[in-house]
């Protein structure tokens, strides 16, 4: 039998579990939003520097540095998955404590490490896209004999 004491505290652990866990899945899709629009924008600001040579090395440079907000982003989503996994735990305990909570409130279904998957899935196409473009350019760029001259001409 718990008592009222023990159940309010069990009560307030809950509702900060639940505001917690609606934190952290906000976080998870602003990093991947913010991700992607890193990505998109790798891809797409060396398509507008001219002359060729320069727009050759923008590609290479962006194709490198694609790998850096991927990086990143996999790490703090990877952080924010490890504390929703901290703060349902939490919940769980709570439930526990808290018969009608227990009753009127079920536990979260796997759906949402599936989501997790696919925020990790959407930045990993995301820089692989990114990626692909830049190096697409790249090889059109080097079989253009402009940029070839220009890259052989020296400075």
């Amino acid at each position: 039998p718990n008592t009222s004491s023990e159940q309010e505290q069990a009560l307030a652990v809950f509702n900060h579990a639940a505001e917690e866990i609606l934190f952290f899945k906000g976080q998870q899709w602003h990093v991947t939003n913010y991700a992607l629009l890193t990505f998109a924008a790798l891809a797409v600001v060396p398509s507008w520097l001219e002359p060729p040579r320069w727009a050759w090395f923008a590609n290479l440079l962006c194709t490198a540095l694609v790998i850096l907000p991927a990086w990143g982003a996999v790490r703090v989503l990877k952080s924010l998955d490890g504390a929703l996994q901290k703060e349902r735990g939490r919940m769980e305990k709570a439930r526990d404590k808290l018969p009608l909570v227990r009753e009127m409130h079920a536990a979260p279904e796997p759906r949402d490490r599936i989501v997790s998957w696919l925020l990790y899935t959407a930045v990993g196409a995301g820089a692989y896209f990114a990626i692909f473009i830049n190096l697409s350019r790249i090889i059109n760029l080097s079989r253009s004999p402009q940029v070839v001259a220009c890259l052989t001409a020296g400075p």
